[in-house]
């Protein structure tokens, strides 16, 4: 004889159904393991940064900045390792966030690209140079001026050590550092790269013309740069510029860079992006202009700074 389904059993059949398939579903996945080791922050001088001995040291904070974790008012340099856990390339890169030195972009043009890089077996360091010290700085808005009249008191002659001076010489001890420190890291001495945004690509290419045996870098990479010279470096090394096509500099810029290697005949590649702006620096957000680390992948590649497939 047939039954009749009333609607309380069909309910209550249809919860045993939903409870059995619950409890026979696969486990949800685990996060992906990190394929790097992060170190803690390795000061850069045994005593206080030598030239601002005086700084204040009690200032530095991490703020927030147009969505991005920025660190201001740094007056203790250190750098930050991050290193590969699966294959090593046997190559390092010295990372410098920019920020018109009065704030460092952390995440979105150091540690992001620190990541990157030592995911794909090259040992990175982010650096914390020093900064211009303001009691109650809270970041670059509202507080730079013009980008003209920023460059132009950059350039200016000057007999004292500027900002931009000890930044300098911060990217030179980070090299020297690395270098150092090579067996420990297991990187070749001699593959050492030098990456730089805005105020840090200023650093770079400072560091690129004014280094010793010991803070001299293999490879640079500035990005989104301005760059008042017009002579080569005496010991050019291969250079590679990513920026937005209308950038926010006077001339000149990374292009008057780029013909410059090109003339000497040094490796050397430039890539221009439009539908993005100055401080694109490198996240996962889906716009075009984040394919510049695979690009610059491949040019450290064709450089003969590492080994590797190309990435496309």
């Amino acid at each position: 004889m047939r039954k009749n389904f009333t609607k309380e059993t069909f309910i209550a059949l249809t919860a045993i159904a939903a409870a059995f398939v619950s409890g026979c579903s696969a486990p949800a996945e685990k996060p992906a393991e990190e394929q790097f080791t992060r170190t803690a922050q390795i000061r850069l001088y045994e005593g206080p940064a030598p030239g601002t001995e005086n700084a204040r040291t009690d200032l530095e904070s991490v703020v927030m900045e147009r969505g991005d974790s920025t660190i201001v008012n740094v007056a203790t340099p250190t750098i930050t390792a991050f290193i590969p856990k699966g294959e090593n390339k046997k190559a390092a890169a010295v990372i410098c966030p920019g920020g018109g030195y009065t704030q460092l972009s952390w995440e979105k043009e150091g540690v992001n690209l620190a990541k990157w890089l030592a995911s794909n077996g090259v040992t990175s360091f982010v650096l914390k140079y020093r900064l211009n010290i303001s009691e109650g700085n809270t970041g670059m808005s509202g507080n730079m001026g013009s980008v003209g009249n920023l460059a132009a008191s950059f350039d200016a002659p000057h007999d004292t050590p500027t900002i931009v001076d000890y930044a300098a010489d911060d990217g030179r001890a980070a090299i020297a550092y690395v270098r150092e420190h090579a067996v420990q890291y297991g990187i070749d001495p001699d593959h050492i790269a030098l990456i730089g945004f805005s105020a840090g690509a200023r650093l770079t290419w400072n560091v690129e013309y004014d280094h010793d045996a010991k803070s001299r870098p293999d490879l640079i990479a500035p990005i989104y740069c301005n760059v008042p010279r017009e002579t080569m470096p005496e010991d050019p090394v291969p250079c590679f510029i990513a920026a937005p096509v209308y950038d926010i500099y006077p001339v000149p810029t990374g292009m008057d860079l780029y013909r410059m290697w090109r003339e000497a005949r040094i490796p050397c590649e430039i890539h221009h992006f439009s539908g993005t702006h100055h401080g694109f620096g490198y996240k996962d957000d889906g716009q075009s202009v984040q394919i510049w680390p695979k690009l610059l992948w491949n040019f450290m590649i064709n450089a003969k700074f590492i080994e590797g497939s190309f990435m496309l």
